[in-house]
């Protein structure tokens, strides 16, 4: 007897699946020409990043620390299977980077029920900033953006289908996401805040509707009351992880707050890309779908919010600040498809409306990629630091040298330390022997003694650094980096 287990796929089914693996295809392209280009880092954070989760691994350092715990932990785990700290942190991030437009896709899906709609956010996603860039960077903003949109999408299809399983999906994609970055807490109360009005319309006991409400406030309240508890451990103070991330950033003219503020970045984001195009039909589909009126909300109320909040603790980065109205700007891509399927739908009665598409669809390709090779085109780690990382890990692999590594920008240091594999060996300090300031670096017998007393047998050095006397070996002179080796 024969059985048959599985559904034949219809032709439209066919269709929509192939579509997705060529998106899958382009997206793994697209990534591929940006590491090929040398595009490895957009500052300092990602081998900060690198460097907390692997002295972490190797037991020295705190779980507490300014930056929330899921990077730390999902790096930390993948250094048990392969110990790369340059590579093993990218291959993760665009394993996230492709989970997050195939969530993106089922978000828009969920949103219109339209296959085609979420085709083209799928095409235009993998174009578009948010996923292109970030998804060869080592930062929390990946898994920030994947959680968002996989627990929004779960929650549209709770509402969608009625199932309570993806409820819990939901709830617990957002328990996740409040371990990626802290805009996230403010996402998963607003998430709730939709959870509990939809519970309370739903046709259940009072009993019955309190428990399941207070049994998802649990689930998604525990992590930040643990970390609000281990700040109080670290810090003294229930809010020092606020204080923590607010002393980070100085205090700049009222005009460069504003320019660096999330809601403006948002619209310089989505005005130059085009994409400000989706909030026309966000309005539009407001009244019409309920799904739109819960996302509307949950949009505007996380972006004023935050943009609010941000200018009053003067918590914004001095650095790359475009960076924080990413996550909305991914949740507008939709609504943005939504208009070039208005054309497609238009053109069936008159042709000039599928000219409007191909025009539209073209620009904002245009568009998008532009934006992609603007943030690009300059990395933090350069092809430099790849190179002098790549040689002491050649040095050190087979002893337990030490490496001093001086540099006028300390941050500067960390590209090294993450591209040598071993971080752990690298020496900052020399105990007045070298101040690190001095341009002029006195190579005596006894500085030299006293490198070998630390075991100390390579120097790093910028090319600006003068050495006197001639008691090192120079290794190699990179363009930004030098080499030397001390004698045995």
């Amino acid at each position: 007897m024969n059985f048959k287990f599985t559904k034949e796929l219809s032709k439209e089914e066919k269709v929509y699946f192939s579509a997705i693996f060529v998106i899958v295809l382009l997206f793994i392209i697209s990534e591929y020409l940006l590491i090929h280009k040398g595009f490895y880092a957009v500052s300092a954070d990602e081998s900060g990043h690198t460097l907390d989760a692997y002295f972490w691994y190797i037991g020295q350092r705190k779980f507490f620390s300014i930056w929330l715990p899921f990077q730390k932990i999902i790096y930390s785990a993948a250094f048990f299977i392969h110990k790369d700290l340059f590579f093993t942190p990218r291959v993760i991030s665009i394993i996230f980077g492709l989970f997050t437009l195939l969530a993106l896709i089922d978000f828009t899906f969920q949103i219109f029920r339209n296959q085609l709609i979420a085709l083209i956010t799928g095409f235009l996603g993998v174009l578009f900033l948010p996923i292109s860039v970030f998804s060869v960077l080592p930062l929390e903003e990946i898994y920030f953006f994947f959680f968002t949109i996989a627990s929004l999408s779960f929650l549209f299809r709770w509402i969608n289908t009625n199932k309570n399983i993806f409820l819990w999906f939901s709830v617990i994609s957002s328990c996740i996401n409040t371990t990626t970055r802290y805009e996230s807490w403010l996402f998963t109360f607003i998430i709730f805040s939709i959870i509990v009005f939809r519970i309370i319309k739903e046709n259940k006991s009072k009993r019955e509707k309190i428990l399941i409400i207070l049994a998802i406030a649990c689930c998604l309240s525990a992590f930040p009351m643990a970390w609000i508890y281990l700040s109080y451990i670290n810090t003294d103070k229930f809010t020092g992880f606020i204080n923590s991330v607010v002393q980070r950033y100085g205090s700049p003219p009222l005009m460069l707050r504003i320019q660096n503020n999330v809601l403006f970045n948002f619209f310089s984001v989505n005005i130059k890309s085009l994409n400000i195009l989706g909030v026309i039909f966000l309005f539009y589909l407001f009244k019409k779908k309920i799904i739109v009126k819960y996302f509307t909300y949950l949009f505007g109320a996380t972006l004023i919010i935050f943009s609010i909040a941000t200018f009053l603790m003067n918590a914004m980065p001095t650095h790359n600040f475009w960076r924080l109205a990413m996550i909305w700007s991914l949740l507008l891509l939709p609504f943005t498809s939504y208009l070039l399927y208005f054309f497609i739908e238009k053109g069936t009665n008159k042709k000039i409306y599928y000219l409007g598409f191909v025009t539209l669809f073209l620009i904002l390709i245009s568009l998008f990629s532009k934006q992609t090779i603007l943030h690009s085109n300059y990395s933090y780690i350069t092809k430099d630091d790849l190179a002098a990382g790549q040689l002491l890990e050649e040095l050190l692999k087979n002893n337990d040298d030490k490496v001093y590594i001086s540099s006028y920008n300390s941050w500067d240091r960390t590209s090294v330390m993450v591209t040598s594999q071993f971080p752990e060996r690298f020496v900052k300090n020399l105990n007045g022997y070298y101040n690190g300031i001095d341009l002029t670096i006195n190579v005596s017998k006894r500085f030299v003694d006293y490198l070998k007393t630390m075991n100390i047998y390579y120097l790093v050095l910028r090319p600006y650094y003068k050495l006197e006397g001639k008691n090192l070996l120079a290794v190699k002179k990179f363009k930004m980096w030098n080499i030397y080796k001390v004698p045995n």
